[in-house]
């Protein structure tokens, strides 16, 4: 979700019922963003639903569903929803990111990464064919990722030549870790607080 000149560009699978369990024999906990279609914001007609790519401001794009291309990045099993049958596997459909186009290429910001990194580098080129990557800020949902997933990921980021990669919450220590290895001053993970210039 995204704020914009007074509306919020959502999802409409935004609201489900979601629910993450950590095991088969314990109890899932709600997970999912705690309103409903009953709040004052949506009464209000403060929601646009957005699922495809959509402009909103000079440079910024909101990229609306992403693409699961790859076949190394799953969601984890862990993710699930209410559907009318029941309990099923949560694919995280309406997770969408930021695109900001600046004087020498775009920059990408992610919520927490579940379509995966590099179905979001790919949709992104995609969306703006032959623009520099200059950055990847956001979660990058790599905590729990197999060492060919990480691999897979980090060589995509060099081979789009990201120039700055900052993974953020979720990202996890390990694949934090390699990213520094590799990308050095260019990889950092910024505190609280911290302000990020881009030109």
């Amino acid at each position: 979700m995204f704020r914009f000149t007074n509306k919020d560009l959502i999802h409409p699978e935004a609201f489900q019922k979601r629910y993450v369990h950590k095991d088969k024999m314990s109890n899932p906990v709600e997970a999912g963003i705690p309103w409903n279609f009953n709040s004052v914001a949506i009464k209000n007609n403060d929601i646009v639903y957005n699922t495809k790519p959509n402009l909103i401001g000079a440079g910024v794009l909101i990229s609306g569903e992403i693409p699961r291309i790859t076949d190394f990045e799953p969601v984890p099993a862990c993710f699930i929803t209410e559907s009318s049958t029941g309990m099923i596997h949560d694919r995280i459909i309406d997770e969408q990111m930021l695109i900001i186009r600046g004087e020498e290429g775009i920059y990408l910001f992610l919520g927490c990464g579940h379509p995966g990194v590099v179905n979001c580098l790919l949709y992104a080129a995609e969306l703006l064919p032959g623009e520099k990557v200059m950055a990847v800020v956001g979660g990058m949902h790599l905590e729990a990722a197999e060492t060919p997933r990480l691999e897979q990921t980090v060589q995509t980021l060099i081979d789009f030549g990201v120039t700055k990669v900052i993974p953020l919450h979720c990202a996890g220590e390990s694949a934090v870790n390699k990213m520094k290895k590799v990308f050095v001053e260019s990889c950092f993970t910024p505190l609280v607080g911290d302000m990020i210039e881009f030109e």
